[in-house]
């Protein structure tokens, strides 16, 4: 697990004899190559009033958790003995009781004061994991606006574990501007097929927030008459943006897309590749290239640019089809 963007805390142990009892067993057992994992967190409340606590569940047959209560002072541990299915508030349902071995083991521990260090998640997959619950948007990008900045996130992007790169993907595509393109447009390639959903579905939100309050919203209505097949209109409305702003690659691929489907390949063509200029990371601009240099009956030029949208995006399974079948033509040749 890797454990970036976390803060390692010397945690006194001596508070609770329990506690000291079943650490003894968790380190006992990892000094006998038994297996022991740490699972998921989540948020919940502490039983004290107006603490927050996180939950960490320790995996002992599936019998224990462990409460970490912050404070001002201090953090502690809290072991609680599950003998029953319980729901604890903001968090799913917790497992069941310890086994008779494991209650009579902590009767004959010893509990001798002692500290080690206890590796903190960072906040952000406490977030994610209780919007994965609650699927409430909003409310995650609120939790993590209050603790985290952009560039905080893309620093989680580029070096946390997987569900933290997810967070942070979903947060910067909600809260980030067209300055993050290259933060997204690396994690189309990423390991991890959910981070590279994200940032797929992400990136083509942060190409429209780009300019101008009134540029974005042109942006909006060329692609809201795209959606209608009103191509010539889309195509007319993104003329008058390339020409007021020339820098917003979106603005070219809009037009270069309406020209595709007007059947005007070569100026379809030359938008596309005038977006890839100004945007390295549009891998719908390569596709589209792709597919009017298809459609013009040049397949090395169409190879290339399916290529290229591949490279850019390797989720693109039509494109890839396509790239297999210009290759297998192109070879039979």
């Amino acid at each position: 697990m890797n454990h970036d963007d976390t803060t390692d805390t010397t945690c006194q142990l001596s508070v609770n004899a329990c506690v000291v009892a079943v650490v003894s067993l968790w380190l006992e057992s990892c000094r006998q190559g038994r297996k022991v994992t740490l699972q998921s967190s989540c948020i919940i409340i502490s039983s004290r009033p107006r603490e927050l606590a996180q939950l960490i569940y320790l995996d002992f047959n599936r019998n224990f958790c462990i409460f970490v209560v912050k404070s001002d002072n201090a953090i502690t541990l809290e072991i609680e003995n599950l003998r029953r299915w319980s729901r604890v508030s903001g968090a799913s349902y917790l497992r069941l009781a310890p086994t008779t071995q494991l209650e009579e083991d902590l009767r004959k521990s010893e509990a001798k004061p002692m500290s080690y260090e206890f590796h903190q998640r960072p906040q952000l997959v406490y977030h994610y994991e209780r919007y994965l619950l609650d699927q409430n948007i909003s409310a995650y990008v609120r939790s993590v606006s209050n603790s985290y900045t952009v560039g905080s996130l893309e620093r989680v992007v580029m070096a946390g574990d997987r569900s933290a790169r997810r967070g942070a993907v979903l947060a910067l595509s909600r809260m980030a501007d067209y300055r993050s393109n290259a933060t997204l447009g690396r994690m189309l390639c990423d390991s991890d097929r959910g981070v590279r959903t994200l940032a797929e579905n992400g990136i083509r939100r942060l190409w429209m927030r780009i300019g101008t309050p009134s540029q974005q919203r042109h942006l909006v209505a060329i692609n809201e008459h795209l959606d209608e097949q009103e191509y010539d209109r889309a195509a007319q409305l993104a003329t008058a943006l390339v020409e007021d702003a020339p820098w917003i690659a979106q603005g070219w691929y809009s037009r270069g897309k309406a020209f595709f489907q007007m059947e005007h390949y070569a100026a379809a063509i030359q938008d596309c590749h005038q977006a890839l200029e100004i945007n390295a990371y549009h891998f719908l601009a390569a596709s589209v290239m792709g597919q009017a240099y298809q459609l013009q009956d040049n397949p090395v030029a169409a190879l290339e640019a399916f290529r290229r949208a591949l490279r850019l995006n390797p989720s693109m399974e039509e494109v890839r089809a396509q790239v297999i079948h210009l290759q297998r033509t192109l070879k039979g040749e």
